[in-house]
């Protein structure tokens, strides 16, 4: 395609109706959002991003072409070629390597993934600001472990041919190419992970669910219960021959239809037939995957019901299904995917509890599970006890800290290109579009990557912050991750941008929120005061920063800028006293543990802003 700049404007135009119609987002609220991410000066990036789509214009940076090609992609449910059209008709040199990065074709043969892709808005990481002074670099974050087995194993595993279980296993999944979109630009999928993945989180909000506390206490799945030792299974299965039809009367209906010969394509038809009949069944699934790591394939078989979820795993021994293990919850647990997620020739079973909120009927809050064989049971891999401690030291600004998010989805992607597979959940919105109670709700990512013994979050990203209490929080949210440049960077908007907004401001369709007396905009509230408050707290995090990262002719530099500014007698000068007590500790131990211990105490006897607490002042896991 000759490049055109009718031809592009009017793929931007669909691409950018496409986000308002999966986001559920106004178009103007869309190009703002997208401007922000296309300029460090957000209104630059805005004014261009509109001369290109109101005036059809191709921009003359092919860099630009491609942030925007990102970030529809990932915000909408475009396909392959309306990528590969849109970069020729904007002239872009390598579509084809732009498109590989986000879209990877399946083989053939692999199994089918029955809900179709849900997108996923990526949290995208906060773009810097202009820094009035300059900060040292932070050292460079450690590497995460692998496993010693790693490099060594292949792509896949090749199924045993000529049984007749796995030939029948072959047409039940039939599958035609298609692309896998995942958020995460990715290099490389293995045949049998991409095969696997399901990247849809169906809603279902069958049981119900009071609003979570205000730090919920993260809760451990239960694991299905093991039957029949996977020793016992021989991988041969029943031949096939004339079934009576497939009607469900039980959770022994599958077992019983496939023992009399009944094919798998019969069964996957009949039982897609039969979800699609009753509403309630909407997430039931049956889905296939090497669970035990002997090359054969096991089924899996989830079905919602009224009040919890049935579960079942059946395997073939001596020309017959067996049953494998099976569970009954009280909650609604459905299934994301099972896939090799550690490349240890074992799939995991990710799944996910999901509960509807009573005063919210279209919210509802999903926990996630990922659970792996390990020779006796199924053993949960998500480690939660360091999520834990990342939310005992975060302040309340950075929301709810628990397992049970909100409205949340998930994707399944390589992030790092390291042929090991993370869970990135992405949720924290009540609503679609934000309302006088939900104005100050962001969207968030939390990425869980294998550290060769368990997934461990890595990281909660969210989208930019518009106030300055927020920007606070990312900082501090960072810090506990020992992101300290990042951490750094957002401590020095705090400090210095004077764009973002003070607690009682609202957007213009939200104006009347004010009048209401909602969110922070009382009688009671000073927005100066705020902002003095979070400015020292900022220059006493950065001065904290920098000392964990051993910058300490920095250090001295911040601290007796603190010093200065908020004298005694100022708002804001408990953070100086806070820093005060901190750094003379230090300068007098070498020990930061010493020093924050004794920052700590002081904080209990000054004025502290509304967000912060004298325990987690000077805190990190």
């Amino acid at each position: 395609m000759a490049e055109s700049h009718q031809k592009f404007g009017d793929l931007l135009t669909e691409g950018i109706q496409r986000v308002h119609i999966v986001q559920k987002k106004p178009i103007g609220y869309i190009l703002d959002m997208f401007g922000y991410e296309l300029r460090e000066d957000g209104v630059k990036g805005r004014y261009a991003l509109g001369h290109w789509y109101y005036k059809k214009r191709i921009p003359a940076d092919s860099a630009d072409v491609e942030k925007l090609a990102r970030l529809i992609v990932l915000n909408s449910d475009v396909d392959r070629h309306w990528l590969e059209q849109f970069l020729d008709s904007a002239g872009y040199p390598d579509p084809v390597k732009i498109c590989n990065q986000y879209f990877v074709v399946a083989p053939e043969f692999a199994p089918p993934i029955q809900p179709k892709p849900a997108p996923v808005i990526p949290a995208q990481p906060v773009e810097a600001a202009p820094a009035p002074v300059e900060i040292p670099q932070a050292a460079p974050l450690p590497t995460r472990r692998k496993p010693k087995w790693a490099a060594v194993l292949g792509a896949g595993f090749i199924i045993v041919a000529g049984l007749a279980g796995l030939l029948s296993w072959q047409l039940l999944f039939p599958m035609p190419v298609r692309a896998i979109k995942t958020p995460f630009p990715v290099a490389q999928i293995t045949a049998t992970q991409a095969a696997t993945a399901t990247l849809a989180t169906p809603t279902l909000p069958i049981s119900t669910h009071t609003p979570p506390p205000e730090t919920p206490i993260p809760i451990i799945l239960p694991s299905p219960t093991l039957l029949v030792a996977p020793a016992d299974f021989d991988g041969r299965c029943p031949p096939l021959g004339q079934a009576p039809a497939f009607n469900y009367s039980g959770l022994s209906s599958f077992l019983d239809f496939l023992n009399s010969g009944g094919p798998l394509p019969e069964l996957q038809q009949a039982f897609d037939e039969w979800i699609t009949q009753n509403p309630l069944l909407r997430g039931a699934q049956i889905a296939g995957g090497d669970l035990t790591g002997d090359g054969i394939a096991e089924i899996s078989i989830s079905l919602p019901r009224e009040n919890g979820s049935d579960w079942q795993f059946l395997g073939c021994h001596a020309g017959k299904y067996r049953l494998l293990a099976e569970a009954a919850y009280d909650d609604l647990f459905l299934l994301q995917t099972i896939v090799d997620m550690n490349a240890n020739r074992k799939a995991e079973i990710v799944r996910y509890r999901q509960v509807a909120l009573q005063n919210n009927a279209s919210a509802h809050l999903s926990e996630f599970s990922i659970q792996e064989w390990d020779g006796q049971q199924f053993q949960e891999l998500m480690d939660t006890g360091w999520y834990a401690k990342i939310g005992a030291v975060v302040p309340v600004d950075a929301g709810a800290w628990g397992t049970e998010i909100i409205n949340a989805s998930a994707a399944i992607t390589d992030t790092n290109h390291d042929g090991l597979f993370e869970l990135a959940v992405t949720g924290g919105l009540s609503s679609d579009l934000p309302t006088c109670e939900t104005v100050y709700e962001r969207q968030f990512t939390d990425l869980w990557f294998w550290d060769g013994e368990a997934y461990l979050l890595s990281e909660r990203v969210y989208t930019a912050p518009i106030y300055r209490f927020q920007a606070s929080a990312d900082g501090d949210v960072a810090f506990a991750f020992k992101q300290y440049d990042r951490a750094l960077d957002l401590y020095q908007r705090v400090v210095f941008n004077d764009e973002l907004h003070p607690r009682d401001w609202f957007p213009s369709q939200l104006e009347y929120c004010g009048r209401m007396g909602s969110g922070s905009s009382d009688g009671d509230f000073d927005p100066q005061l705020e902002t003095i408050q979070l400015q020292a707290y900022g220059r006493w995090r950065i001065l904290l920063t920098q000392v964990v990262q051993n910058h300490l002719d920095a250090a001295q530099i911040v601290y007796d800028t603190l010093q200065q500014k908020f004298p005694a007698g100022t708002e804001g000068h408990s953070y100086a006293v806070i820093a005060a007590s901190f750094w003379e500790t230090y300068q007098t131990t070498q020990n930061i543990a010493v020093a924050c211990a004794q920052a700590r105490e002081t904080a209990q006897v000054v004025s502290l802003y509304s967000g912060h607490t004298a325990n987690t002042i000077c805190s990190w896991p």
